[in-house]
């Protein structure tokens, strides 16, 4: 289910909760925006008669002391304090009379913007557990992505008519704006953001999003500030894992070389993050490149001069055919090679089949044949004494994409080795797909160590991850 926050005009508000101090019914599924003043320091909600809820409220701004939020008849009659954590709280139970009273005293004064929801299954103000991602940066661009959702139905093919994609693979279309949840993107200038009262309410997204209005450069959903642009779309971008739909966002009027913090918001109270995002230097040239079907994963900087039609940005529509033709053609040849095998018949993995090798044999020619310029972030450029700190797996050697012959000065990060045990764990043995060895080879040209262990344990790597969510890119993966 979808959950939407809902906004009354400030009149309608007023006459609906204050007026002879009746309580208005809080309807399931809704955030409803509310404040709380000196001249109308308290507001009562009935809550819906149901035998499970979930209440959750969220403060707005770090005006304090905070209101306080009671459940009243919840206890016998009685009354229970909801208790704030980062400036949300929440409340489980149910039955039926039952009412949340909102008060912030009648000694205080000033202004409380706060937020209630009730729900039937998740409590609408909540912290999710998955992180927005970073797909790249260049000096003024940054492409992000949302946590994902729906999982799209990839079916299985079957013996004897085991069809694979083509080369220029198609993507399923995005699903109904319906069924889509409705994300919102906050960014904003970290060292600013941090001085912010409201920056310490970590878990609020009406908090986020009040305390970004305040910073020049911010971006809250589409708005941006100080020349700061920001456009949408809907994406695929990680069918290799299965992990469904992103939202994705490019913010172009960056400021180069700064640290920005970015947090992703679901249906108007449930936040994702933050990660931060490091831009690159003035001197970096190279551009984005992003929503292409045939290298879905691809959403990085590319050693290619400034798109040929006035774009700012490289997509399927105006990357270079001297650079498509041939990778479309590497990957028709493979699947055309990998059908030769009896796919769908004869078995060889209980885990693995042709489809997934499809997969993976994809992931690692995009990240070969699409080199990812890499810059080391100031906070790695400079080494501290008596740490050994690991460093990116950035080159300066020439493309090995010879069809690359741009004239762009860039250095490389390279792709994460676990990208070629990709393909070598999914395929069939007849294929004979060797990976470089660790110690001899393999550091030449991809990154070692940093999501498996260089002894090849799985997940022993430093950060174990390709990219952290501090904005570091260790190796292309």
């Amino acid at each position: 289910m979808v959950f939407k926050s809902v906004t009354l005009p400030v009149p309608l508000l007023a006459l609906s909760l204050l007026s002879l101090g009746q309580a208005q019914q809080l309807l399931l599924n809704v955030i409803l925006p509310l404040t709380l003043n000196a001249s109308s320091p308290s507001i009562a909600l009935d809550l819906p008669d149901t035998t499970h809820l979930q209440v959750s409220v969220a403060v707005c701004s770090a005006n304090q002391p905070f209101p306080n939020f009671i459940v009243t008849g919840a206890l016998d009659g009685g009354g229970e304090q909801i208790e704030l954590v980062e400036g949300i709280g929440t409340w489980s139970g149910g039955g039926t009379k039952l009412q949340i009273s909102l008060g912030a005293g009648t000694s205080s004064s000033g202004t409380w913007p706060v937020e209630v929801g009730v729900s039937s299954g998740d409590p609408l103000h909540r912290n999710l557990t998955t992180f927005p991602v970073l797909g790249d940066t260049t000096a003024t661009q940054a492409l992000l992505f949302s946590p994902p959702y729906l999982p799209p139905l990839m079916p299985q093919p079957s013996y004897p008519n085991y069809t694979l994609p083509s080369g220029n693979l198609t993507l399923p279309p995005p699903p109904p704006a319906s069924s889509q949840p409705n994300f919102t993107l906050v960014l904003s200038p970290t060292t600013q953001i941090q001085e912010q009262p409201g920056f310490k309410l970590s878990l609020s997204a009406c908090a986020i999003r009040e305390t970004a209005r305040g910073v020049s450069g911010s971006v809250i959903g589409l708005n941006g500030t100080s020349g700061v642009n920001v456009t949408s779309s809907v994406v695929l971008r990680d069918i290799s894992e299965g992990q469904g739909w992103r939202t994705q966002w490019l913010v172009e009027g960056l400021t180069s070389n700064t640290n920005y913090t970015a947090w992703v918001i679901q249906d108007g109270g449930a936040v994702a993050g933050p990660i931060f995002v490091f831009t690159k230097s003035s001197s970096f040239s190279c551009h984005l490149a992003h929503s292409l079907p045939f290298c879905p994963s691809t959403a990085y900087a590319v050693p290619l001069p400034p798109p040929a039609d006035g774009g700012t940005t490289y997509t399927a529509s105006n990357l270079p055919p001297s650079i498509t033709s041939p990778l479309i053609s590497i990957l028709s040849n493979f699947t055309t090679a990998l059908l030769t095998f009896p796919c769908g018949r004869d078995s060889y993995s209980p885990l693995q089949t042709c489809q997934s090798c499809s997969i993976a044999y994809r992931t690692w020619a995009c990240a070969v044949s699409l080199p990812r310029c890499g810059e080391v972030p100031p906070a790695l450029a400079v080494p501290h004494a008596n740490i050994t700190q690991p460093r990116p797996a950035i080159i300066t050697t020439p493309s090995r994409n010879n069809n690359i012959n741009s004239t762009v000065r860039y250095s490389e990060l390279l792709p994460c080795l676990e990208t070629c045990h990709a393909v070598d764990r999914a395929c069939p043995p007849l294929f004979g797909w060797r990976c470089p060895q660790v110690g001899i080879t393999a550091e030449g040209s991809y990154g070692v160590g940093f999501i498996d262990g260089a002894d090849g344990g799985e997940g022993d790597g430093f950060p174990g991850v390709a990219q952290d969510r501090f904005g570091v890119s260790w190796c292309n993966g």
